[in-house]
C-alpha cells in the first residue's frame, strides 16, 4: 500500500517523546502513517518494533507504520500521525 494514497480519516500532531508511544488508535492498531511537514531526521519505532532513524524530505510520508517518534534523534518538524477508523 502506498501511504501517499492513504485516505486520511483523522490526524493528530505528534510531539516527539523519548518515553511515550503514540496513542492507540483502536483495538489492534499496529501503528500510524506519519506525515513530515519540515524535513530532517526522524527516529522511530516501527510496527515491527524495530528502531530506525530515517532522513525525510519536507512534505513527505514515512513509508512504514510508526508506533513511537523519539525526541532525541529527531530534527524533523510538524509531524502528523494519520489514521482511518475502520468500522
Amino acid at each position: 500500500m502506498s501511504f501517499s494514497r492513504l485516505p486520511a480519516g483523522k490526524a493528530f500532531l505528534i510531539s516527539p517523546s523519548d518515553g511515550d508511544f503514540l496513542p492507540p488508535i483502536n483495538e489492534g492498531a499496529t501503528g500510524v502513517a506519519v506525515y513530515v511537514g519540515v524535513g530532517g531526521s526522524i527516529k522511530i519505532i516501527n510496527s515491527s518494533n524495530i528502531e530506525q532513524t530515517l532522513t525525510v524530505s519536507s512534505g513527505s510520508m514515512v513509508n512504514v507504520l510508526v508506533k513511537k517518534v523519539f525526541n532525541t534523534g529527531t530534527s524533523a518538524e510538524n509531524i502528523l500521525g494519520i489514521y482511518k477508523i475502520i468500522a
